[in-house]
């Protein structure tokens, strides 16, 4: 089974842990639990200016203590429940220098992990501790977010796809999952793919869809033969010059910019060999 590595929304799990001085690390925290040194933050996209409060809001608290909560990226790892006095809510005070896409993560469970965006403004993390769930309220981001994912969520739900793909954490075995993969997950993939897509091309003013550009543009680089349809930099400038201007204060406008004046390198077509020697004669 193929997966695709341009659907970037099936789930990896890689957490970077990057040691710095506590005393100079950009979170602080209202009345939550302190997190000793299950803490590490990246410091190229978080500021010391504060422009991001996040309440943390823990529903059914009492199955809090039961559960390990914590926030994890390649930017970010923050453990939310350290103390067994559980709180009702704590808040997180960030500086963000651009949308960070974080996962969060209960108990270790990928199968039910949360993604959603860390994000300038004020707005709610919603936990429910006894079902395993999370929402986020308050983040015009996040709403974008859970639309282009809509169709995406819904039919990984349906095909039960995200229990097949960790197979050797739950018990169902290789060959039932990878049958399984190959009969739902092009499916899957297809229909919530155009949906993405569609997303793109309407939603100009997201940082979504300068994300899309900049991971996009960062694959012809890294890998220069894979060069399909949904990799041609023309009708990605095309989309570039359609988003919105106020989307240049991230620094992953410039770096889009950059890309687009690189030249890139296509490897030489293969010559097809003058005879074909078949060993049977």
């Amino acid at each position: 089974m193929k997966i695709m590595r341009q659907n970037k929304y099936i789930l990896l799990i890689v957490i970077l842990i990057i040691k710095f001085d506590l005393k100079s690390q950009q979170l602080t925290c209202s009345g939550c639990f302190r997190p000793d040194s299950s803490i590490a933050l990246d410091t190229s996209v978080f500021t010391n200016k504060i422009n991001s409060t996040v309440k943390v809001s823990f529903h059914n608290k009492k199955y809090a203590i039961k559960n390990k909560i914590y926030l994890s990226s390649e930017h970010i790892l923050y453990v939310l429940n350290k103390s067994k006095k559980t709180k009702k809510s704590i808040t997180l005070k960030l500086g963000v220098k651009q949308p960070i896409h974080t996962t969060l993560f209960i108990n270790n469970n990928a199968e039910n992990a949360f993604q959603f965006y860390l994000d300038e403004g004020n707005y709610e993390l919603n936990i429910d501790c006894k079902n395993k769930t999370a929402k986020v309220t308050g983040s015009p981001l996040n709403d974008d977010y859970k639309e282009m994912m809509r169709i995406h969520d819904s039919m990984y739900k349906k095909y039960n796809i995200m229990h097949a793909m960790l197979y050797p954490y739950n018990g169902m075995d290789r060959d039932s999952a990878q049958a399984w993969l190959q009969k739902y997950l092009p499916l899957c993939n297809e229909l919530s793919g155009k949906h993405i897509n569609q997303f793109y091309d309407t939603h100009l003013s997201s940082f979504l869809t300068l994300e899309y550009i900049y991971n996009t543009l960062g694959y012809t680089f890294e890998d220069p033969g894979y060069d399909t349809i949904a990799y041609d930099i023309k009708k990605l400038k095309i989309l570039f010059d359609k988003i919105d201007p106020k989307l240049s204060k991230y620094k992953m406008y410039d770096e889009c910019v950059a890309m687009f004046k690189k030249e890139r390198i296509i490897p030489p077509k293969i010559t097809k060999p003058l005879f074909n020697y078949d060993s049977k004669n």
